[in-house]
């Protein structure tokens, strides 16, 4: 996803915050706040082999359009690269 400055049409850049990320302009003051991530699903037992507090999630329809789709997740830290599913 790629988005841009609805005042100056310039790309944003991606600025990581303590506990948020949010969006950018370079040449103006323009910046877009994403909300505070929740905590993923998957309780602890999830977490057991991931250090880190974050994970990327991807959600596909792998039965039958009346099952529900299955959450797939991946921890931000790229040397740990933790995967798991719910």
């Amino acid at each position: 996803m790629w988005l841009f400055c609805p005042g100056c049409g310039n790309g944003l850049i991606v600025e990581e915050g303590q506990r948020c990320h949010r969006f950018a302009c370079n040449t103006c003051p323009y910046v877009h706040n994403l909300k505070e991530v929740d905590d993923v699903l998957g309780g602890a037992a999830a977490w057991e082999n991931c250090e880190h507090p974050r994970a990327y999630f991807m959600q596909l329809q792998t039965r039958s359009a009346d099952e529900p789709m299955t959450t797939f997740y991946k921890c931000c830290n790229a040397q740990c690269g933790h995967r798991w599913r719910d």
